[in-house]
């Protein structure tokens, strides 16, 4: 039985790259890193923030960005910038009675719990797990195993929603059904939709495809 429904952050619920391009090419030069283009920081949008900088300036010292992103001028992220996905609010108010929520993402979890907060979503969410709290990113389930132990749940009794090939990858890896959000499939998802507006519906297929098979094994 689905008991919970676990969310990607970046292309999920919210679309952060706007706001990544700008942030990046007015920080990175801050510290003596050129100054990457926007497509540079497109094509790093799902990568942890060391893994980015890294590919992007050519930097090996992991230690030396994070003591570059703990300073004062890296933490003023423009979070005003960031869309919330549409329907998102809805879409959880209309699921909250029957299931819990938690989000898995590679993201900090300073960036995360800032944007929840601005936005109005933060209690919809009774768990997160985030960079550095788990061992391995993804396609490692580790961030996904740790969300459902948070939420006091078996991994199988979750859901995963995201929008990506590595999300897709990651919910597999931890045995949950996944359902994408893209406008293509990435071939291994349970249940495709083409905007979070539509999450309701998906899980209603999921659900229905779940008892069929459980009256036919009977």
């Amino acid at each position: 039985m689905i008991k919970a429904i676990i969310f990607d952050y970046d292309g999920t619920l919210a679309y952060t790259l706007d706001a990544q391009v700008g942030y990046y090419q007015r920080v990175l030069p801050l510290f003596g890193w050129r100054k990457p283009s926007a497509q540079e920081i497109r094509d790093t949008y799902h990568m942890t923030n060391i893994e980015r900088v890294k590919l992007l300036t050519g930097e090996t010292s992991e230690d030396k960005i994070r003591e570059a992103f703990a300073t004062k001028e890296a933490k003023d992220f423009p979070y005003d910038m960031i869309r919330v996905a549409d329907g998102a609010e809805r879409v959880l108010k209309e699921l909250q009675s029957g299931f819990k929520f938690a989000i898995a993402t590679s993201a900090s979890a300073l960036y995360v719990n800032t944007f929840l907060a601005l936005s109005g979503l933060k209690g919809f969410f009774a768990a997160m797990a985030c960079i550095g709290e788990y061992k391995n990113p993804k396609p490692s389930p580790d961030c996904l195993f740790l969300a459902a132990e948070r939420l006091g749940l078996k991994p199988e009794e979750c859901i995963y929603v995201g929008d990506q090939e590595i999300d897709v990858a990651t919910g597999r890896a931890a045995g949950m059904k996944v359902i994408l959000v893209a406008k293509q499939s990435r071939g291994n998802e349970d249940v495709r939709i083409n905007a979070l507006s539509e999450l309701p519906f998906a899980i209603a297929k999921l659900q229905a495809s779940t008892k069929t098979r459980t009256k036919g094994s009977s």
